[in-house]
């Protein structure tokens, strides 16, 4: 995965890693993306919901949101690389699939 070199930093340090990682998987054991799995696979993954860039620049570039809980949800490993991969492309809405995961018209 490709990350701004600022945000690798934050990737890398402890409190991602142990504290930030440790709370969202307990508190979100299952995929909370839902695309793929349903949400009935495992989260091994923490995703931004709105990309951490764009998260932090809407609160002044205070980089603390970049652990902001409210912002970061598990997921499993094929929803979170789906999501990202449309992310990058420009083509993810989380509106749309939110809207479908509760509809249960995902693809």
């Amino acid at each position: 995965m490709r990350r701004a070199s600022g945000l690798k930093r934050l990737y890398d340090s402890v409190r991602w890693r142990i504290l930030t990682r440790r709370f969202i998987l307990a508190r979100d054991p299952l995929c909370q993306i839902a695309v793929i799995c349903g949400g009935q696979s495992p989260s091994v993954d923490i995703d931004h919901v709105i990309l951490a860039e764009l998260h932090i620049e809407q609160h002044d570039g205070d980089v603390s949101f970049f652990y902001d809980p409210a912002n970061l949800r598990g997921a499993c490993h094929a929803d979170h690389a789906h999501k990202t991969a449309l992310e990058r492309r420009g083509l993810w809405k989380e509106e749309a699939v939110a809207a479908a995961v509760s509809k249960g018209t995902t693809e």
